[in-house]
């Protein structure tokens, strides 16, 4: 599982995720777990902007984990509750009262990039690379999801990232408006910090 962790340091909440051996992949009751986080920094009036990244180097989120969905693929039930607990995350962060900021030093796949994308602003480290992958698996990316990449990339980039599940990397993501700004420490969390 993913230790997610919540800490508030000078009015900036850190949601810092943790499991580097499976590059932060997400398994359902992580997704609540960050949910859970993401509602309780919001809720938090001693804090002033979110900043939502690893607590590894070289990481972001390499989105939801293929084995959990493997392992459960004919529980509804299940799927159900996942899509639930994702969408918390993702409408979430894209709601809150606060400025909310991705420090992105690693891969943004899939659920990762529908993280980052329900995000106010994504900075990323330059070797990062960016994919929405759910064509691989045979699904389909939500629809809020596909909202949000839309509004930040344009249709015909959209489509792109959706139909082909290529991935990209920074200098890329940043021309086509994946993201806002590539930075070459952000996991010192310094620019973002003093973007907070």
């Amino acid at each position: 599982q993913v230790t997610i962790t919540r800490s508030n340091e000078n009015g900036i909440g850190t949601i810092l995720m943790d499991r580097p051996r499976r590059k932060n992949a997400l398994q359902l009751e992580d997704w609540e777990a960050l949910a859970s986080a993401i509602a309780d920094a919001d809720a938090d009036d001693d804090v002033r902007a979110i900043i939502l990244t690893s607590a590894q180097p070289g990481l972001f989120c390499a989105g939801a984990d293929i084995a959990d969905i493997a392992a459960h693929h004919e529980d509804a039930e299940w799927r159900a509750r996942k899509y639930e607990a994702v969408q918390a995350c993702n409408r979430g962060l894209w709601s809150s009262d606060k400025p909310v900021i991705a420090a992105i030093d690693g891969d943004c796949i899939g659920g990762g990039c529908g993280l980052a994308l329900a995000c106010d602003i994504r900075i990323a480290a330059p070797h990062a690379r960016f994919g929405v992958t759910p064509a691989k698996l045979g699904i389909a990316y939500a629809r809020f999801d596909t909202a949000l990449l839309v509004a930040a990339v344009g249709i015909a980039q959209a489509r792109r990232l959706l139909i082909t599940a290529d991935l990209i990397d920074a200098p890329e993501a940043l021309r086509i408006g994946l993201i806002d700004e590539i930075s070459d420490d952000p996991q010192s969390l310094a620019n973002t910090r003093a973007q907070a």
